[in-house]
């Protein structure tokens, strides 16, 4: 393979920089003011020499400013005159930084602290932010961490972020530092903000504030070198293992941020009760067992983090106490068996993602939740546990409108009538977006949702013992649903849709649906309209919505009973494992289908071959389908688009099907672990399109079709795991399908 000549990058032209400036400077409706400030826009552009960074930071500088005085003011700054200096700063960038607010100002430089082309965790800045004290109260209008959102989106618009991350919501969750950026953060923290090579710690000034280590050895420890930084406010554990933890409490008692997570950490000193400046403490995915009762001297400890903390078996009664405790991260904290009684005396808490309920004496209750204004997830666990039905209503969950996401969750030995008024008295806040319902035992679902919470992005209904399901079908925003494990539902009904006229689920997109025993019907609105309007003489009157109309992709797993799929005219994607034979006759109905699963389907199957019109489906994947792919025969020339086709752990498989030959759209052809095959039939110089072939443990083959020769388009080919047809394979192949890769056992 060779190799192309480089190319290299021009500036942007000056009409192409003002394109990218007027987009971020103004809002589309500001065309007044764009004709008003026009000439002055153009002259500041020039002096961003084409540089794309910098007309992205000068754009949102200037998406604040609206008078013409402020825009002349910009571009005869004296900072234009500075060359780049120093850490090759652009001027641009400091100038952007120069017009900021104080406080976004310190939050930018503590950004150094991270080293280049890290992936940061928005919410965890801002937390770290609100533990400098850098995030200051407005008025009690707002509480701390939205101020620091706003911090945080100030600096976005300025183009100080990039490479930003969204979740399934739209919310930020991620982001990193362009180098000149980051450059800028380094020279403006300057000695308070440092990254420590533990290896080279270099000469450590006294002045150092704000410090992250960083090891390439397995086993370190922390550098003497830092013990000069005495008045040391941050210190993160960036990467490696350090064996001293405990001996540095002592030394750096003005710490506020102290992070150990996925450190060796196995036992929280007690020393650390030493650290009485300490807002910030992050144990995450340690090893630890219990944290000491000195952790209730930290007064001052805002945030607490403990996710994946697999051996964490209590948490201290003494937590409590933390009467500054506004985070409190217990995620997959899987040993947890209950709440601290007093847990909801901590009035400033804002996160608290899993409450455990308990059945021992001195446990927290759930009615300790009542005065909690949590925000974000909350996870009711072991709620088998409850009590009394008091509990359930002194919560008033509906009350908590900051909660966005809720879990809701059963253990064994539940008596399903207290299930069912507890479920009940839990309704949960109107803007609700996620909600996962847990081991739920009663035979029908709480009224709440049957009336609907009509903000529901997302559902899980997992393990329940209800006999129907609830109507989600009117639920206006819900994208994404999740049915597992109800093993007392035998049909999917009209009232699943929830409207009698025959629509329903209007945004669903993604719909999985798996190990439902006894299910063996699920209706179609559709085909209950058109017997209806065979039926009615007033058929007139009514107005038939399609159901499902934005569902690209459905998952169906465990179904041994279901045979049929409603009509899903727009599905994209589909997998079946483990399912019924006969559910591959509703294939004829999915007209959209582009991608196309088989799984488990183990036992002899019939499949027909009128599949109805495949030929818009590109992707087919055949996974442990013994009882299938034998019959893959004439079926196949209904996949006259099919691109990608591969074939994975079919055991029992000797050939491949003669079916093969209609696959004229063949781009990529992938066999793995069909530990019997022995013969690729000679039918390959139809596959006129193939470009890659992969064979792949496959211990019995010992030849190729002669008819690979034909592939004109065939550019690569890879062997691996194929012993006694990697014997028999000669170097020619290599000069007659270029890249060509063989790989032996070892």
């Amino acid at each position: 393979m060779g190799t192309v000549p480089p190319y290299y990058l021009k500036p942007l032209s000056n009409e192409d920089s003002w394109v990218l400036f007027r987009r971020l400077a103004f809002d589309p409706s500001q065309d007044e003011e764009k004709a008003r400030l026009e000439e002055i826009g153009r002259r500041i552009v020039i002096k961003c020499r084409g540089l794309p960074l910098a007309v992205k930071t000068l754009g949102g500088l200037m998406r604040f400013k609206r008078q013409e005085s402020e825009w002349m003011y910009v571009m005869k700054e004296d900072m234009w005159k500075l060359t780049e200096f120093e850490s090759n700063i652009l001027p641009v960038l400091m100038l952007s930084y120069h017009h900021l607010p104080p406080h976004p100002k310190q939050c930018f430089a503590y950004c150094s602290i991270f080293p280049k082309d890290y992936v940061i965790n928005k919410q965890k800045l801002i937390k770290l932010w609100i533990a400098q004290g850098f995030v200051l109260p407005i008025n009690g209008i707002k509480i701390l961490e939205d101020i620091g959102n706003d911090y945080f989106m100030e600096l976005l618009e300025r183009s100080f972020f990039t490479g930003i991350v969204r979740d399934d919501y739209g919310d930020i969750v991620q982001c990193g530092m362009h180098d000149l950026v980051h450059d800028l953060a380094l020279f403006i923290a300057r000695n308070s903000c440092w990254i420590v090579e533990t290896e080279f710690p270099g000469n450590i000034s006294k002045e150092l504030r704000h410090c992250s280590l960083v090891s390439v050895s397995r086993e370190s420890t922390i550098p003497q070198e830092l013990h000069q930084a005495k008045n040391l406010r941050t210190l993160i554990l960036l990467s490696g293992e350090f064996k001293n933890l405990s001996s540095f409490f002592p030394m750096f008692r003005c710490l506020r941020v102290l992070d150990l997570s996925q450190s060796s950490l196995r036992k929280l000193p007690v020393s650390v009760g030493n650290l009485k400046h300490l807002r910030y403490l992050d144990l995450s995915h340690t090893y630890i067992k219990t944290l000491p009762k000195t952790i209730s001297i930290l007064k001052k400890l805002q945030i607490l983090e403990l996710c994946g903390c697999y051996s964490l078996l209590e948490l201290p009664k003494a937590i409590s106490e933390l009467i500054n405790l506004r985070h409190l991260g217990i995620q997959s904290c899987s040993l947890l068996s209950h709440m601290p009684y007093g847990i909801g005396k901590l009035s400033l808490l804002q996160t608290l993602p899993t409450f455990i309920l308990g059945n021992t004496r001195g446990c927290g209750s759930l009615s300790e939740l009542r005065s909690l204004n949590l925000r974000g997830r909350l996870e009711i666990k072991n709620l088998e546990n409850v009590r009394n039905l008091a509990e359930a209503d002194a919560v008033e969950l509906y009350d908590k409108l900051n909660l966005h996401s809720l879990g809701l969750s059963w253990g064994d030995n539940f008596d399903w009538r207290m299930s069912a008024e507890v479920l009940e008295s839990l309704r949960p806040p109107p803007a609700l977006r996620v909600l996962d319902i847990i081991g739920y035992g009663a035979p029908m679902f709480p009224s709440w949702l049957q009336d609907g919470i009509l903000k529901l992005i997302e559902v899980s209904l997992i393990n329940c013992y209800c006999q129907s399901l609830p109507p989600l079908g009117q639920l206006p925003y819900l994208r994404n649903l999740y049915i597992k494990g109800l093993s007392k539902v035998k049909t999917i009904g009209l009232e699943f849709y929830g409207d009698p006229s025959g629509g329903g689920f209007p945004s669903l997109q993604q719909f999985k649906l798996s190990d439902m025993p006894i299910l063996s019907e699920w209706r179609s609105p559709e085909l209950e309209k058109n017997d209806f309007l065979t039926r009615s003489e007033e058929s007139s009157n009514y107005i038939f919505e399609q159901a499902f109309p934005r569902l690209h992709t459905l998952s169906v797993k465990g179904g041994s009973r279901l045979t049929n799929l409603p009509l899903l005219p727009n599905l994209r994607k589909l997998a079946l494992s483990n399912c019924n034979p006969m559910l591959l006759g509703s294939l004829a109905h999915l007209t959209s289908l582009s991608s196309l699963v088989f799984d488990e389907f183990r036992e002899p199957t019939f499949l027909s071959t009128n599949l109805g019109r495949l030929n818009s489906v590109r992707t087919l994947t055949i996974y442990d389908c013994d009882g299938l792919i034998s019959l893959l025969e004439e079926g196949m020339q209904e996949f006259t688009a099919l691109e990608y086709l591969s074939i994975f752990c079919c055991h029992k498989l000797k050939s491949l099907p003669m079916g093969l030959r209609y696959l004229t759209s063949l781009k990529k052809l992938e066999i793995v672990d069909c530990q019997e095959l022995v013969n690729i039939p000679d039918v390959l110089q139809f596959l006129s399109s193939l470009k890659e072939f992969v064979i792949e443990g496959c211990p019995n083959l010992d030849s190729l079709p002669d008819s690979m020769q034909n592939l004109i388009n065939l550019r690569k080919v890879v062997i691996k795991r194929c012993p006694r047809l990697e014997r028999k394979l000669d170097v020619v192949l290599e000069k007659e399908f270029g890249e060509f890769i063989l790989e032996d056992d070892n």
